[in-house]
């Protein structure tokens, strides 16, 4: 489970760096790989965050030692949806080529933000709830 879910992670990590990349380029059909990779992140993160919530914040969220590790997550992942979420609603695929410089600037900044999010579950968050995990078995579920 752990394996899947970092899995997952990795692969948001390589697209917010490929977003990063692209946000410095003006490729002609800039608007189109965006929105592809735009469209991918947002599965993946639905994914990740459905497995998470279920595999370890309700499987281990009564267990002392790991309510902070989990609460941490909770609260850098909603800042990030946050994020997200307004990036996109100020920067829609038909608005990326008006502006390009605010456009890569915003870019870069989520991209800052997204990239310190996703590496602190990778480096942190992942290792210590497997660690935790080990500690005491998953609860039952019905």
């Amino acid at each position: 489970m752990f394996d899947e879910i970092r899995t997952l992670f990795t692969e948001m990590l390589d697209i917010n760096n490929r977003t990063a990349e692209l946000a410095q380029s003006d490729a002609p059909d800039l608007a189109r790989e965006m929105l592809g990779l735009r469209k991918r992140y947002s599965d993946l993160s639905f994914r990740a965050a459905a497995m998470v919530d279920t595999d370890i914040c309700t499987a281990y969220g009564d267990h002392e030692p790991a309510r902070e590790t989990i609460r941490e997550y909770r609260q850098r992942n909603a800042d990030l949806r946050r994020a997200l979420a307004d990036h996109h609603a100020k920067w829609p695929t038909s608005l990326i080529g008006q502006d390009p410089e605010g456009y890569n600037e915003d870019g870069r900044k989520l991209c800052l933000l997204q990239t310190a999010t996703l590496e602190w579950v990778l480096a942190a968050f992942l290792p210590e709830m497997s660690r935790l995990a080990q500690t005491r078995p998953k609860a039952a579920t019905g």
